[in-house]
Formats: C-alpha cells, structure tokens, sequence
C-alpha cells in the first residue's frame, strides 16, 4: 500500500495512508517502508494507531435528535422551511456542531491533565 511518510527518523515513522476510504496513521519501523513508500498492509496493521478516534468520544447517536430540535426550536419544521431559510437552518447545524466541539475540547483537556 502507498503510503505518505509525515515524520520518519532512523528507526521510525508516522505513515499516513486511505483504507476504505477514511485516512489513517500508524507509527511503523522505517525499514519497512519500500523505497517506492509502499508499505506491506500486514505491517501497516501491526503499527501503532496514531491519533484520537473523535467519533467514540462523543454520543453520535444523540446528534441526529438534537439537531431536529434545534431546528425546530428555530422554527424550521418543514422541508418548505428549510429550503426558504437556509440561514437558519445552517446556524441550527453550527450550534450543534459547536456543542459537540466543546464536548471534544472537554474530554481532550481531560486527557491531558498531568501530562507534560
């Protein structure tokens, strides 16, 4: 698998690469990258994950029921509605998308209390 080499020192590197279409980044040892930055999937797998899995932090399953009370809370309760104000419909998206950011920005505080 082609892979994208963000950081590499003599005996690591943090690859980035597209597995069924999500991005992904692994820490590998760099003499497993070919000299084409092919990288064997057997071995990008039994790399280390790099980065935060965003969605398990937060209840997704609640975004859906949020969001269609706050758009009715702004008065957007028909397609009609929606498509003569998209305005509003757009700042019923953001203050959701904001809500579910500050819960983002809380856990990750969170996670890097006492770390330094």
């Amino acid at each position: 698998m082609n892979v994208k080499i963000i950081e590499k020192t003599e005996y690591s590197s943090l690859v980035e690469y597209m597995l069924d279409g999500l991005i992904c980044r692994r820490i590998i040892p760099s003499f497993l990258i070919h000299s084409d930055n092919e990288v064997d999937l057997v071995d990008l797998e039994q790399g280390i994950e790099y980065g935060q899995n965003w969605g398990s932090m937060i209840d997704e399953s609640a975004i859906p029921l949020l969001l269609e009370l706050e758009l009715k809370r702004k008065g957007v309760w028909t397609a009609s509605d929606l498509l003569s104000d998209l305005n509003t419909a757009r700042g019923a998206v953001n203050y959701i998308v904001t809500q579910q950011l500050s819960v983002l920005v809380a856990k990750s505080r969170e996670m890097n209390k006492g770390s330094l």
